[in-house]
């Protein structure tokens, strides 16, 4: 038990320096000498945690979408009530985001021009890859481009995740019902409907 203690200290202390080190140099521009040098650790104990910092960035990654995999998600079925399906949405959404501002520190880092550039990809396919999968649609059913309407919502779900990280002064609730907002009604309406 305080053995395993000790690992997962050791782990946050590594992956804090990892993050904090994103601060002022590009992912290719860390060494695991720097790494170990911050987080007051030797080659050899980071080498006892992860392969090279690519492992590192890997695993961090991976905890990341494990945490944002759990999150149940509603069916999108047209068979269930529109009302239903926005309660679902909205206790979805409200989950990612108290995740996002959990993992605040983390995905500025991650979404940062120092941080690891495939990021932002892999973070649109995991969503992208959540909502083909809570649709319940046949092939009839699909008038418009289904693949270019799944880009379009897991783009805007990133750049609001961008938002939230960019913007901590705002309140996890006002972004939340203008994204919501912007969901259920379009940005085209949304923007006409301000102010009205």
């Amino acid at each position: 038990m305080a053995y395993d203690n000790k690992i997962k200290q050791t782990n946050k202390i590594i992956v804090d320096s990892f993050l904090e080190l994103l601060s002022t140099k590009t992912f290719e521009e860390i060494s695991v000498s720097d790494i170990s040098k911050l987080a007051g650790i030797n080659r050899g104990t980071f080498y006892r945690h992860y392969i090279d910092k690519y492992d590192l960035l890997e695993k961090v990654e991976e905890e990341f979408f494990e945490v944002m995999g759990k999150i149940p998600r509603g069916m999108m079925d047209p068979k269930i009530p529109t009302e239903v399906i926005k309660g679902n949405l909205k206790d979805y959404l409200r989950s990612l985001f108290v995740i996002v501002r959990e993992n605040s520190r983390l995905l500025e880092k991650l979404l940062s021009d120092n941080g690891d550039q495939r990021f932002k990809s892999r973070l649109k396919e995991q969503l992208s890859y959540r909502i083909k999968n809570s649709l319940v649609l046949e092939e009839k059913q699909r008038p418009l481009d289904l693949d270019l309407a799944i880009e379009f919502i897991s783009s805007a779900d990133v750049a609001v995740f961008e938002y939230i990280v960019d913007h901590p002064e705002k309140t996890q609730e006002d972004i939340f019902d203008t994204f919501f907002y912007l969901l259920i009604n379009g940005p085209m309406n949304t923007l006409i409907n301000v102010g009205k």
